[in-house]
């Protein structure tokens, strides 16, 4: 995930989480930690990413996949669907804030 993120599948996990989501495809963000990269950049608990620099993803591995080959300070450009809007997103993958590792 963009660190700092919990994510899945759009169809399944919304219900559980109370999110609507109209999006059939993409990675569903179901959690965004505080003072994480994926906070910083500004994802939201509901956004759906479909696109990571151009590549779609389905799958929450896939993105997860991506996120891991990257390098701390890379920037990640992700296509987002947020309530019916397309929105572009640079996330910059950084360590998770240090409570989280314990």
């Amino acid at each position: 995930m963009p660190s700092g993120c919990n994510a899945g599948n759009p169809s399944g996990i919304d219900r559980s989480l109370g999110l609507k989501i109209a999006e059939k495809r993409g990675v569903l963000i179901a959690e965004v930690i505080p003072n994480s990269s994926a906070s910083a950049a500004g994802l939201k608990k509901g956004d759906v990413v479909q696109e990571i620099d151009g590549k779609t993803v389905t799958k929450a591995g896939q993105l997860q996949q991506i996120v891991q080959k990257s390098s701390v300070g890379d920037r990640l450009l992700l296509t987002v669907r947020r309530q019916g809007k397309t929105l572009k997103i640079v996330v910059q993958p950084g360590p998770l804030p240090r409570k989280y590792h314990e």
